[in-house]
């Protein structure tokens, strides 16, 4: 049994510009570095079998460190949202041999939604809405599509969505449906969702159906005098759901 180790050190950094009244682009890039070495503890050889005594292998020390770039930005108003990032922009080097080449490729995201309020004046994450969410990830020969919509009122919230994914061919293909119910209240978040999979039973016979139950909180925070947020009468501008 080999397992790798990892450090990684992550610094993020992201920016807002204001296009027009209540339409804004974000910016953000980050960079993370990795050190990755092999741990050989949990080995066992035949010679440590035999003779009891620990193992005469002359064991290579192999690791590498190599750092990792990405890149997204998004544009979104009132109703509206729409975002690109990519990941990997200098496609690292992560093969522990010296010899050797294992270049992660990018992997690219787009997401987008739309968000009907349907309360007048109010613009609130928490505010009566339903909303329709796309997400589509890339990486090599991966695809994945998501694609649903969820409606929140008086602080209940529930959703159905639609996941699709292949690795190149048909035969590759995976699909399920997600149904979730939660609720929300002062920034605290509970819900449970459930996954139905099915297509290409054949391909992953004991891929069964999944039970998720979360809990997420929304550390709230306080704007500057001169920032846009407070010259508007909700607590939070941003139309993206956040459970």
């Amino acid at each position: 049994h080999l397992s790798i180790r990892r450090q990684r050190q992550m610094c993020i950094r992201d920016s807002q510009l204001q296009i027009k009244k209540n339409k804004f682009f974000r910016m953000g890039i980050y960079g993370n570095y990795f050190r990755r070495d092999l741990n050989y503890s949990n080995l066992l050889f035949n010679d440590e079998i035999n003779s009891g005594r620990p193992s005469n292998e002359v064991l290579p020390n192999l690791q590498t460190g190599f750092f990792d770039l990405g890149l997204g930005g998004m544009y979104y108003e009132r109703n509206f949202w729409i975002g690109v990032s990519a990941r990997h922009l200098n496609q690292p080097d992560q093969s522990l041999l010296q010899d050797g080449t294992d270049r992660l490729p990018i992997r690219t995201t787009v997401h987008a939604g739309y968000k009907i309020f349907l309360q007048d004046n109010c613009f609130d994450d928490e505010s009566n809405a339903i909303g329709i969410l796309a997400n589509y990830n890339t990486q090599f020969t991966f695809r994945r599509f998501e694609f649903g919509t969820y409606v929140f009122f008086n602080r209940w919230l529930s959703g159905v969505f639609y996941q699709g994914s292949n690795s190149g061919t048909s035969k590759e293909r995976g699909d399920a449906f997600s149904v979730m119910a939660g609720y929300k209240l002062k920034g605290i978040t509970l819900s449970y969702s459930y996954d139905f999979a099915f297509n290409n039973p054949n391909r992953f016979p004991r891929l069964g159906n999944s039970h998720e139950i979360a809990i997420a909180y929304l550390v709230p925070f306080k704007a500057d005098k001169n920032n846009v947020y407070r010259k508007m009468k909700s607590k939070r501008y941003t139309p993206w759901p956040t459970f």
